[in-house]
């Protein structure tokens, strides 16, 4: 049985089988079958795409200037268990200061995604078909054209929370809390908490000082207009927009 061990950088598993490498790697686990995508970084920023099968990779403009056995390296290490592909960023190599490095990581229809980070923001662009549980204490959490189909988590305790839904607001049920930031879903717009929707997809999301702000493509392109009347979880006053 495997056991895992947390170090500054991430995840380093304890495990004989491990391909590391400065981005795709030959020795990268078989991607067929992987149904969840577990992804750890402490200050390398994590980019969620779609993908017909998982994989993962490092991205850095090192690569392309420095040979890699001139300048101390940071991998990008990946570990298959079963239907779940780890992945997590190890070693002290210079990372470039313009925040170009990151994780890119393929997620296919169906599929579960998590990622820890700890200052690093989390970006989905065209996520479809998938579940989330994303953490973070200070980065942002953000993305659009994302399409959950099952129930999803955000957590940020400093950071803001801004999903684009690919499907309506009315396909999900919503359970958001901000201690100080704002809280909107389509054309809603309230603080500290909503509950909101009876779709069969619930969200959840946490944040301590960010705002929350989950919006669908039609949401994000019509001119804002008067909604009903909706009233606050927690103060139970009538919300505006």
């Amino acid at each position: 049985m495997r056991r895992r061990a947390m170090v500054s950088a991430g995840i380093m598993v304890m495990s004989a089988v491990v391909a590391c490498a400065s981005g795709a790697s030959e020795d990268a686990p078989d991607p067929a079958g992987v149904t969840v995508v577990d992804i750890r970084s402490a200050v390398v920023p994590v980019l969620a795409l779609a993908g017909p099968v998982a994989e993962a990779l490092f991205e850095s403009p090192v690569a392309a200037e420095f040979p890699w056995d001139e300048v101390p390296r940071t991998h990008l290490c990946q570990e298959r268990d079963g239907s779940t592909l780890y992945a997590w960023v190890e070693g002290d190599g210079w990372m470039p200061a313009d925040g170009d490095a990151r994780i890119v990581v393929r997620v296919p229809p169906g599929a579960s995604l998590l990622v820890q980070t700890r200052s690093a923001p989390v970006r989905m662009e065209g996520l479809a078909g998938v579940r989330c549980r994303l953490r973070t204490v200070s980065g942002a959490i953000t993305g659009s054209r994302v399409r959950l189909s099952g129930s999803s988590e955000f957590i940020s305790e400093s950071g803001s929370v801004e999903i684009g839904m690919s499907a309506g607001i009315e396909d999900y049920g919503f359970d958001l809390r901000s201690v100080s930031g704002t809280i909107t879903v389509g054309r809603i717009r309230t603080e500290r908490g909503l509950l909101m929707g009876f779709g069969r997809t619930r969200v959840t999301a946490r944040t301590g000082t960010g705002s929350l702000s989950f919006l669908s493509d039609t949401d994000a392109m019509a001119a804002p207009r008067q909604p009903a009347p909706v009233r606050s979880l927690l103060s139970g006053a009538l919300l505006s927009p």
